[in-house]
């Protein structure tokens, strides 16, 4: 699992029985890892909040190239000006964030050759945020528009067949990125939230079909920790 922090670093490492191993430090080129994903040769992507740009790097760095680790690549996506997450549905990579009137919030699909985006989604910001975006096995679009809801769209993801509301006044909760598991039975979500003086986050597990948490993360730390992506060891 790897996670986006607010400092221009990207911590990455493995996790069994709560215990947490560190196996690589990554450096953003600017900004901040809000928006990341994994994609299906095992290669990591990652927004830079503040910018339009896209950073890569592979899975042996991922896997373990210690700290001070950059990218091999950035892409500059000139149709998304402010992109904020990312995730991966097998080999391609997708991006949601404002466009560049800053009306609308959208989904697109990234040509890694040229940096070009194809809109599949889209919907005005006055009730949508940028939130988590995640793809399952049956290519359905999870999709959290960051005021307290996720939506599920069926391929060619113009509806929404299911809706979860997971944030109530009992039970508040900011989710930002948002990733599966490798078979599609949980949903993690980066979820932040106010402790003392500061502000504390901790990954939330949800069980799929969504509705139910189960697991409170045991990654629960004093900081700002937004984008979030995970794979399992070894797994393409």
């Amino acid at each position: 699992m790897c996670w986006g922090t607010f400092n221009g670093t990207i911590a990455c490492g493995l996790f069994t029985n709560y215990a947490w191993v560190p196996t690589a430090t990554l450096n953003e080129t600017s900004g901040s890892a809000y928006g990341m994903a994994f994609t299906s040769n095992g290669d990591l992507f990652a927004t830079n909040f503040g910018s339009a740009t896209i950073d890569h790097w592979s899975k042996a760095q991922v896997a373990g190239c210690g700290r001070a680790c950059n990218p091999i690549q950035t892409l500059n996506l000139a149709a998304v000006p402010s992109p904020y997450f990312l995730a991966a549905d097998g080999a391609k990579l997708y991006v949601d964030g404002f466009d560049a009137t800053v009306s609308n919030v959208l989904v697109g699909s990234i040509d890694l050759a040229n940096a070009k985006v194809k809109v599949i989604q889209s919907q005005p910001e006055r009730s949508f945020f940028p939130g988590g975006i995640a793809f399952d096995a049956a290519h359905q679009l999870y999709w959290d528009n960051q005021y307290g809801i996720l939506y599920v769209l069926p391929k060619p993801w113009r509806t929404a067949t299911q809706t979860y509301q997971y944030s109530t006044a009992s039970n508040p909760a900011d989710f930002t990125g948002i990733t599966l598991n490798n078979n599609d039975t949980s949903l993690f979500a980066a979820d932040n939230y106010g402790c003392d003086s500061t502000i504390c986050s901790l990954v939330q597990q949800d069980a799929l079909p969504l509705g139910y948490y189960f697991l409170d993360s045991p990654f629960n730390v004093s900081s700002n920790f937004y984008g979030l992506a995970y794979t399992l060891p070894g797994k393409d």
